[in-house]
């Protein structure tokens, strides 16, 4: 299906990103990890071994005197690059209507150089999931042969490892929520009396017989829908192959 080859590429693409570098790739890992704790004190936020800014500046003074100007420059070009990948995933998130244009252009804004691989995890993850009815991600990387990111959501041992842990998920969820909206959209125009937005919450009881409840995110917001109970079943069980089948 689509989603499967879409997640591939990406894969793939990120894959391109770190062999165009390979010269510096033993010590990019060094160096995001230590924008990664710059970004996190800024923030207030706990850090892989509770490292400083001032540790994480130090270690990149020590591999810029360790690797000589010219072949830090190409450590800075590296991470650069893994950059305008990240933005470009956000930007895909835009499309499938997970976060709006105005979130987007506020991450780049906080971020014009970094920007955090779980910079969505805590907002979006959980309620996405749980709307999607998944019980844990769609998919890990381990069941596509990317080896999985040690560490939890919030302190990453690898950055790298992180990105590419995220890449199956992510891709995967922009696919749902798109495949959610679409099928959802174009019920409520042909039976609109099958498909009902919820305006007010609702509790289970209160769910008519033979309907149920789902939900997704357009622009950004979450929206939550009653639709037939077979159509809700179906798309709370989207995996790739099933979205695929959508698509």
């Amino acid at each position: 299906g689509r989603t499967g080859g879409k997640i591939e590429n990406r894969v793939q693409e990120f894959n391109d990103i770190l062999e165009r570098h390979q010269e510096v790739i033993d010590d990019l890992p060094a160096y995001l990890g230590a924008q990664d704790t710059m970004f996190r004190n800024a923030r207030g936020l706990a850090t892989p071994g509770g490292k400083t800014a001032t540790e994480a500046k130090q270690a990149i003074s020590q591999l810029q005197r360790q690797l000589g100007q010219e072949k830090f420059e190409k450590l800075v070009t590296a991470s650069r690059d893994i950059y305008d990948f990240e933005r470009e995933r956000l930007a895909e998130k835009v499309l499938a209507g997970r976060i709006s244009p105005k979130e987007f252009e506020r991450i780049i804004r906080a971020n014009p150089g970094y920007i955090p691989h779980d910079i969505l995890d805590a907002k979006y993850a959980d309620e996405e999931l749980k709307a999607f009815g998944f019980a844990r991600a769609p998919l890990s990387v381990r069941e596509k042969g990317v080896r999985a990111a040690k560490g939890s959501e919030r302190l990453v041992e690898n950055p790298l490892l992180a990105i590419q842990d995220k890449l199956v998920r992510d891709t995967t969820l922009d696919e749902a929520n798109d495949v959610a909206r679409l099928v959802v959209d174009s019920g409520a125009k042909t039976y609109p009396y099958l498909y009902k937005k919820i305006e007010d919450p609702i509790k289970a009881l209160d769910i008519p017989r033979g309907f149920d409840k789902v939900a997704f995110f357009r622009n950004g917001i979450q929206e939550e829908w009653l639709v037939p109970k077979d159509i809700a079943r179906a798309m709370k069980g989207m995996g790739i192959p099933e979205i695929g089948r959508f698509l």
